[in-house]
């Protein structure tokens, strides 16, 4: 018997439609989900460190250590490679100091303040010292660029906390120590 005579010509209707199959949507809105809950949150903290630390440390490097702009790049392209790494992570740590630390929107400025300021000084003391050994930056320049990077980092991290979390609003994702109806 040949195959065109086994499909039936008025059951065409039968056979599944996969845009249309539930499956297909489930598997869709399971992909869907997990974007929006993994992927988002990690595209959103690491654009948003990227823009706002790049041109502070690159000016901090060049202006107050001194350091060559071909050192000045390549310390820049390691610190996105650990933004691009260490980002989310950071973020998800933020929430947890904030949770730990009982902060929230409503808490006081201060309550957030102290929550950033100690959450980047934290991360940022181990992970800056390795950038700068990393490029191979000299002893006596790191003796300068450290002090400075933390100085930045704990003068930032108010700031930035407030711009990872209005960043965080504009892309969908939920905000830790902000709030607001709208943008």
């Amino acid at each position: 018997m040949a195959l065109e005579d086994r499909i039936e010509p008025n059951r065409i209707e039968d056979t599944p439609n996969l845009e249309n199959s539930s499956n297909h949507i489930g598997l869709y809105q399971r992909v869907k989900d997990r974007v929006k809950r993994e992927v988002r949150p990690y595209l959103v903290d690491t654009s948003a460190a990227l823009s706002f630390y790049t041109p502070l440390m690159a000016s901090s490097e060049a202006f107050i250590a001194g350091m060559p702009p071909e050192q000045v790049l390549k310390s820049r392209l390691y610190a996105a490679v650990y933004h691009s790494i260490f980002m989310r992570p950071y973020g998800k740590f933020r929430e947890f100091w904030a949770r730990t630390l009982k902060a929230n929107p409503d808490s006081s400025r201060l309550k957030k303040f102290l929550v950033d300021t100690s959450a980047m000084i934290l991360i940022q003391t181990p992970v800056y010292s390795g950038i700068l050994l990393l490029t191979g930056t000299d002893p006596k320049k790191i003796l300068v660029a450290l002090p400075a990077g933390l100085a930045i980092g704990a003068s930032s991290g108010r700031p930035y906390g407030y711009f990872l979390d209005r960043w965080r609003k504009l892309w969908g994702t939920k905000p830790v120590l902000a709030r607001w109806n709208n943008l």
